[in-house]
């Protein structure tokens, strides 16, 4: 269940990605399928920092119940990813 909802919670922040760093007024449908097609490696990036993020928030006894915290912290880094990949395509573009 707990992967289920990692992995949702990733495609969530994906799509809705644009509208949240404010680059346009529509969710981004194919970006998660465009990542995982093109990058790979930056998915299993995304989804081993995620686990990680898991172990942690899970051996610390009053953060273990806040589940609202795990999300939170799990959206947080998919869209710390996505920024960073969004300003290295918009530096790439702009030295061609």
């Amino acid at each position: 269940m707990a992967l289920c909802e990692l992995l949702g919670n990733c495609f969530f922040v994906l799509t809705l990605s644009p509208i949240i760093l404010g680059l346009s007024n529509h969710a981004a449908w194919s970006l998660p399928w465009m990542l995982l097609f093109h990058d790979p490696l930056l998915l299993l990036k995304i989804g081993g920092l995620i686990v990680l993020a898991s172990l942690l928030l899970g051996s610390i006894p009053i953060v273990k119940t806040f589940e609202p915290l795990h999300t939170l912290v799990y959206g947080g880094i998919v869209l710390m990813f996505v920024a960073t990949s969004v300003a290295l395509l918009r530096f790439r573009r702009t030295l061609d």
